[in-house]
């Protein structure tokens, strides 16, 4: 999923970058059946935990994704907004740590 360019405080360089989620086990993938709904899952290393990640500067920092909110369907798009925790300090932004982050896309068939 792209990420809209930012950059970080004390920092003038623009970071251009996407968040990977893989594994992510949803009780269908038909977008009707999850409208509206929320699922929240654990951690990792826990059984079930989203492996995401993001690359900033080089590096590539963990990404526990806490809860998936889906919206109402329309136009044939699924909004769904993402409530994660970034682990800055994996890769030594340790000013940064751990930043809870929520973000919103959509989702389609295709």
């Amino acid at each position: 999923m792209p990420i809209e360019p930012f950059s970080l405080p004390d920092d003038d360089e623009e970071i251009e970058t996407a968040l990977i989620l893989e594994g992510i086990a949803l009780p269908s993938v038909d977008l009707f059946d999850l409208a509206g709904k929320r699922f929240d899952f654990p951690v990792n290393p826990a059984l079930g935990y989203i492996d995401g990640s993001i690359s900033v500067s080089h590096a590539h920092h963990p990404v526990d994704v806490k809860a998936l909110r889906f919206g109402e369907l329309a136009d044939g798009k699924l909004s769904v907004e993402i409530e994660a925790a970034i682990d800055f300090g994996f890769e030594g932004f340790n000013d940064y740590g751990r930043t809870v982050w929520t973000c919103s896309t959509s989702v389609s068939p295709e």
